[in-house]
């Protein structure tokens, strides 16, 4: 059975109106995780092992080949399958969009795009 790990951590509070959160996840022994992720701001997220499944509905996910991609907010509940290894990822308050990026949000929301879309 796939068991999941979660460990958050708080930025540095001069990036605390850019930055929500840090969080790395492992997924270890057999099998997958799925889940519903709530509807939240923009993330970056990195799987450093096994690319991850994401979408609207169980039926409408498929793995992401980029290791690193944006997901922009999010108006609606997300599908994810995690497969055994890890993913990091970094979420993105609007302010922080602003300032890293200047790019329109909503291009963004409710997609999930590779991270070098933002460059």
């Amino acid at each position: 059975m796939a068991e999941v790990s979660i460990t958050f951590a708080i930025p540095a509070e001069p990036l605390r109106a850019l930055i929500s959160t840090y969080y790395e996840m492992e997924v270890s022994g057999e099998g997958v995780i799925e889940d519903y992720l709530h509807p939240e701001w923009a993330n970056i997220r990195m799987s450093l092992d096994t690319p991850w499944a994401f979408g609207a509905s169980r039926e409408a996910a498929h793995v992401l080949d980029d290791r690193a991609i944006i997901h922009g907010a999010t108006s609606s509940v997300t599908f994810v399958r995690g497969f055994q290894g890890r993913a990091f990822g970094i979420g993105i308050l609007p302010v922080g969009w602003n300032l890293l990026w200047g790019k329109d949000a909503s291009a963004f929301a409710n997609k999930f795009q590779p991270l070098s879309a933002l460059i």
